[in-house]
């Protein structure tokens, strides 16, 4: 039986990291292969069980200090095998034991006083039990945190809540209420206490899974949701540079028309006695008001040359106005110098503009858009901004990370493909957007 709780006490534990782990991180080092990691687990809890056999100190309180310490630092190794930052590897190890020691505490403190002196004065057995108790609270806690985290991520039904939090809150009751430490520390533990710390502990661990893969499924509908968004915004802001270009021809069309008038006007504005035809100049200055008042309601307000920027900020230009809304442009910019192909700027400018055009919609006046582009320091770089009410500025950045999540990542993923930066801020009321792509880089090329 000694054997059989030993094992039991590990398996728990390693499982329990596993899924805090799991919860945490957004996966385990591409580079390492999933039987590695088993491996890593079982020597994690191979040299934490070992220690205390062989470090001995003067006292149990600092065995048991050098046991948290060696603990907490062979958890942190094994945070090397998932992809996270530093500070997130050390804040899971150390917050692990943290949740150990309390459970472990907890358990300590529902034993009668009479009774805690068995825990250092009879078998190992009664340790193991011990810990027993302790691993299935610790998993009960680290599911509860996991949910909490995972809240952040995506909205959860009130009907989720409850299903996912059932077992690991009704699990510690059960724990406590129908199974009596203080009977296995007298009696020795039966068949029927094992088996129920094991059934409560597979449950728990099958209720993760399981709430998982659901989670999982949610997720996956809202992304196909948003991509076959995307795909829509992707073929309107097509049907946005095909107009621009045709309008563009549309407007040399024009043009050269209006010059053949002009140059038959001239022709016609002279008699054959080599005299002014005052009548014909005069329908001459006419028609050259008439077509510069044309030309300047047709004339694009942004002339760059890079018919993506030109068609995107002369169409919003056009909406903004309908909707009483400011739209400022500062444009600075070198042909030569921009690297990105016509398609992926498509998408930044596109996605960036759009969802200031669609907070700026929601609100009542004065609102505004500025948008500032530039190739400078060796980047180009696109800056928008725009206004948000001071009382929904926190609601906007929840709502755009559900709504428009999949076209920022669209921005990021391809701002990175040129080796550049992606960053999203709220300062004073304004949402402001900046992507940073290097233009003078040899690796700036996209790969």
């Amino acid at each position: 039986m000694d054997i059989l709780l030993t094992i039991l006490s590990n398996i728990l534990d390693m499982i329990t990291v596993f899924l805090y782990f799991h919860g945490l991180f957004n996966g385990r080092n591409k580079k390492i292969p999933f039987p590695i990691l088993i491996m890593a687990y079982i020597t994690m809890s191979v040299l934490i069980y070992i220690e205390p056999k062989v470090v001995h100190l003067n006292t149990g309180f600092q065995e048991q200090v050098a046991l948290t310490i060696w603990a907490t630092f062979i958890t942190f190794l094994v945070t090397l095998l998932y992809e996270s930052t530093w500070r997130n590897r050390i804040f899971s190890a150390v917050s692990f034991e943290v949740l150990a020691i309390l459970a472990e505490n907890i358990i300590y403190i529902t034993i009668p006083a009479s009774q805690k002196y068995s825990i250092t004065s009879q078998s190992e057995n009664i340790e193991t039990v011990w810990n027993c108790f302790a691993k299935l609270l610790t998993l009960c806690f680290v599911l509860i945190i996991i949910h909490v985290v995972k809240r952040h991520k995506l909205a959860y039904s009130l009907k989720y809540n409850i299903l996912v939090m059932i077992v690991p809150v009704i699990s510690p009751i059960i724990l406590f209420f129908v199974i009596d430490l203080t009977d296995i520390m007298i009696g020795g533990m039966h068949a029927f206490q094992l088996f129920t710390i094991l059934g409560l502990f597979i449950i728990n661990a099958v209720n993760y899974f399981l709430f998982d893969y659901v989670l999982l499924s949610q997720q996956l509908s809202i992304e196909n949701k948003q991509l076959r968004q995307q795909e829509i915004f992707q073929e309107n802001k097509y049907i946005q540079l095909s107009t621009a270009y045709r309008n563009t021809r549309s407007i040399v069309h024009d043009t050269k028309k209006h010059l053949f008038m002009i140059q038959s006007y001239l022709e016609n504005t002279v008699n054959k006695d080599n005299t002014v035809n005052s009548e014909k100049t005069k329908e001459l200055k006419d028609y050259l008001s008439f077509t510069i008042k044309d030309l300047d309601n047709t004339v694009s307000r942004v002339n760059t040359g890079i018919l993506v920027i030109d068609a995107f900020l002369n169409n919003y230009i056009t909406m903004a106005e309908g909707d009483s809304t400011i739209f400022k442009t500062n444009i600075q910019i070198d042909k030569s110098l921009i690297t990105i192909n016509e398609y992926d700027l498509c998408v930044i400018l596109g996605n960036l503009l759009d969802n200031s055009y669609e907070a700026c919609k929601k609100q009542s006046s004065p609102k505004d858009i500025s948008v500032n582009i530039a190739t400078e320091r060796g980047n180009l770089v696109i800056y928008i901004t725009n206004s948000l009410p001071p009382s929904k500025s926190n609601y906007y950045v929840r709502k755009e990370n559900l709504v428009h999540g999949y076209g920022l990542k669209n921005v990021e993923r391809i701002t990175n493909r040129y080796y550049g930066t992606f960053i999203t801020y709220i300062e004073k009321d304004r949402y402001e957007a900046i992507v940073t792509i290097p233009y003078d880089l040899e690796h700036s090329k996209v790969c």
